[in-house]
């Protein structure tokens, strides 16, 4: 059984590989006509937890508490939770093929995992899965797989698992 899971999984990705060019092009957009420097550098910002958003900028744990606001500002929680920087991350390994952003989109994506189960019901007052918050991440988390696909610094395991996240996201939604 488990080498049946292996084999279907193994043909899913293959699968999505082959069909992944046209889901490539909200981060084709960002690297056309971008300055490669200011790209590279965001998503360097992204690997030392350091974000801005709404021009108030913080240094985070590199584990990153998900629920905790480092402001007095709750959209700038709510930015975190977006997870738009995810798109900044692809866009560098895109340009550059460094493993180091895709390794650091498996940390950040395990981290995420572990802290956020799906919830029973809905709550705007939660930070991480507001309607809003929840649709963005969900499409920023989608073009960034697409990027990320044939890398090997996230295991096929890890794959599935943010397949099967989206479709969470999806659920939660609707």
């Amino acid at each position: 059984e488990a080498e049946d899971f292996a084999t279907a999984r193994h043909a899913l990705l293959t699968h999505l590989q082959k069909r992944s060019r046209k889901h490539l092009a909200r981060i084709e957009h960002i690297i056309d006509g971008a300055d490669s420097t200011i790209v590279i550098a965001k998503a360097d910002s992204t690997l030392r937890r350091s974000f801005t958003f709404w021009g108030v900028s913080r240094d985070l744990p590199q584990r990153i508490d998900w629920r905790r606001n480092p402001t007095k500002d709750k959209v700038w929680l709510f930015n975190l939770n977006q997870q738009k920087w995810m798109t900044e991350v692809a866009a560098a390994y895109a340009m550059t093929r460094d493993e180091k952003y895709a390794r650091d989109f498996a940390v950040i994506l395990e981290s995420w995992f572990q802290q956020n189960e799906l919830p029973r019901w809905k709550d705007e007052r939660d930070p991480v899965w507001r309607l809003m918050e929840t649709s963005i991440r969900g499409v920023n988390w989608l073009d960034a797989f697409f990027v990320f696909l044939a890398s090997e610094s996230l295991s096929d395991e890890l794959k599935v698992r943010l397949l099967a996240a989206l479709h969470d996201h999806a659920q939660f939604l609707f």
